[in-house]
């Protein structure tokens, strides 16, 4: 039983390590695309000039994801056996886009920081085409990782693309903040420590 349970984590592992390599790539590829594409944002010489534009952004990842996710769920609770939030009613449908709702929240607590950090180190219309992208590469992956969960609980990869997205740009507006504070070993500083406990993290969470 223990083995078959073992082979069973390992296929639904590896199922989402090749979707999260793909989804990677496509990623990357939009980005460069979207880049290319998007013409420079006008009027970003001024910090709270750009920190308005990634308020703006933060606005409409919250409609079109946070607030659809909570509509979703009280549409259903209103219309289904799921009214009584204490009772035993809940579909599967709900329980999907509660689970969605709860992590678009968690996501949202890393993504936005994150947001408004680039938005400060973008000094420029040219470069402030990346605080623009990243929130529509959050907007579509937040979608597809719901349309996902949806068809099958092991389709998350862009859920996971996401997250690694949001990271990646914390940490880099994170570790300009350290070089500002302690020049090149401020910098590594924070990204020494950073990935030395996401290291230790990994290790003590494995079967």
């Amino acid at each position: 039983m223990r083995d078959q349970k073992l082979q069973t984590i390992q296929n639904t592992r590896n199922s989402l390590i090749l979707g999260f390599v793909l989804s990677a790539f496509l990623t990357i590829l939009a980005w460069l695309i979207l880049y290319v594409m998007l013409s420079p944002v006008p009027n970003m010489t001024f910090t709270l000039d750009r920190l308005v534009f990634a308020c703006k952004c933060w606005g409409m990842a919250t409609l079109f994801c946070l607030v659809l996710g909570i509509d979703a769920v009280s549409y259903e609770r209103l219309g289904t056996f799921g009214i009584s939030a204490l009772g035993d009613g809940e579909s599967l449908r709900l329980r999907i886009n509660q689970r969605y709702l709860q992590q678009t929240l968690e996501q949202m607590l890393v993504f936005v920081p994150g947001l408004f950090l680039l938005a400060v180190y973008c000094e420029t219309g040219e470069s402030m085409r990346l605080v623009e992208i990243a929130t529509l590469m959050w907007i579509a992956a937040r979608f597809l990782f719901w349309l996902g969960y949806h068809h099958d609980v092991q389709i998350r990869a862009p859920g996971m693309v996401s997250t690694l997205q949001s990271f990646l740009i914390l940490l880099y507006g994170c570790t300009r903040f350290g070089y500002e504070l302690g020049g090149l070993i401020g910098a590594i500083l924070v990204i020494s420590v950073f990935v030395s406990l996401e290291l230790y993290l990994l290790s003590i969470n494995r079967i």
